[in-house]
């Protein structure tokens, strides 16, 4: 009965050697409550917003432009709107929800044969905070 009990007694010590290291191992542990540092300070602008072509620009009525519309944000993007003037077909609201977006729109330049069009893109971030980028005409020959 020695062997067994004493089988009994050196479990119970390694159990309860472990469990002592284990409280003492997470004693030191804390639960980090506080805010990450921002590093740029508060988000208090909208996103930054670049399209392309970004100036005027000269096209042939016989294809399609494309414009590529990107925006960033390090709080996120809510929503991003691409308008071209006259309004000759409609483009949905994009709605990313992320700190990034790349998107390409395209423009039936045939619509818009010796004449000229405007495109512009409005950003919104998720604290309501909102960028439009400057408009670009085209003329189209």
């Amino acid at each position: 009965m020695t062997g067994v009990s004493g089988y009994f007694q050196a479990v119970n010590r390694v159990t309860s050697i472990a469990i002592v290291g284990l409280l003492f191992g997470l004693s030191g542990c804390k639960e980090n409550l506080s805010a990450p540092p921002t590093g740029n300070g508060p988000d208090n602008a909208g996103p930054s917003m670049l399209h392309f072509p970004a100036k005027d620009t000269l096209a042939d009525s016989t294809g399609t432009l494309l414009v590529r519309v990107q925006a960033l944000d390090p709080s996120g993007i809510k929503s991003v709107d691409f308008f071209v003037l006259p309004a000759k077909s409609t483009y949905p609201t994009q709605v990313p929800l992320d700190t990034a977006f790349d998107a390409f729109y395209t423009i039936a330049l045939n619509n818009y044969k010796h004449g000229t069009l405007r495109f512009y893109a409005v950003s919104r971030d998720i604290l309501d905070h909102e960028t439009v980028t400057d408009t670009v005409t085209v003329t189209v020959k």
